[in-house]
């Protein structure tokens, strides 16, 4: 583990964690992203660490987001709640 890397979690059973998520606030047009053409999405399709299974979570509303490559999103390190 370098030393920028958070450190590994072990979860017990019902414990939870959280990861800030933080994103671009994209215009209709792709502003301010150079090559975005947005779209409307409505789940986040998220990996946990060592997994190739996703999980999907639901934004609970339609969210702009580009169909391109641009960097729109942000994740923190997974940090342990209470």
């Amino acid at each position: 583990m370098g030393d920028d890397d958070p450190p590994t979690l072990t979860l017990e059973p019902g414990a939870s964690v959280a990861a800030a998520l933080t994103a671009v606030n994209i215009d209709p047009d792709g502003g301010p992203l150079d090559d975005c053409p947005v779209v409307q999405g409505s789940d986040y399709l998220v990996y946990p660490p060592h997994s190739f299974t996703g999980v999907t979570v639901s934004t609970g509303e339609p969210v702009p987001a580009c169909e391109s490559s641009a960097e729109f999103l942000h994740v923190g390190p997974v940090q342990q709640q209470g």
